[in-house]
């Protein structure tokens, strides 16, 4: 069974997530709704042409109301209002939250009561179900966490090369 997220926000994280999916061939993931601030023709170019990690060797078009990714087509979006993304009638299950705007549990709240199973916050988030960095504290996720922050990238770098230390040699303060 596929797991079909939806990803809200279209940012360099956003980008990086559906370049990572396609660029992996990863069959169990499906991207079914895309909604960022931007139109379909300009995420089709950012997503195409990245300045950091060159073009994007993947057949990608657009239309107005859908991204298309070998394709495959994505449902679009422009909503600003979480109230008003219907997640369910997208077929979505999983939100990449990316916009790094909605970062509480309260801000995240209406990606759940729009029919997500499970948020994943790309940023801090104040109060969320987990904070998980892999490589230090992934084993902790539980089935019942609804909000799920991945810290920050500040974290994201520093915890990891901590947490060997402090497993090998003890970090006694700091």
């Amino acid at each position: 069974m596929k797991i079909k997220i939806g990803i809200n926000g279209m940012g360099r994280i956003g980008r990086m997530i559906i370049r990572s999916l396609v660029e992996n061939n990863n069959k169990n993931i499906e991207i079914k709704h895309i909604n960022t601030r931007v139109n379909s023709e300009a995420c089709s170019t950012l997503l195409k042409y990245d300045s950091v990690h060159g073009k994007f060797n993947a057949d990608i078009d657009f239309d107005d109301k859908r991204l298309i990714i070998n394709k495959n087509k994505i449902t679009f979006s422009q909503e600003t209002d979480l109230n008003k993304i219907n997640w369910k009638k997208f077929g979505v299950d999983y939100v990449f939250e990316c916009t790094g705007k909605f970062n509480s549990k309260h801000k995240l709240k209406p990606h759940l009561n729009n029919g997500a199973k499970k948020v994943i916050v790309s940023a801090p988030c104040k109060n969320a179900d987990k904070t998980i960095v892999f490589g230090v504290n992934e084993s902790e996720l539980k089935k019942v966490d609804k909000i799920i922050s991945a810290a920050s990238c500040t974290t994201n770098c520093l915890a990891p090369v901590a947490h060997v230390l402090n497993e090998n040699f003890e970090i006694e303060k700091g």
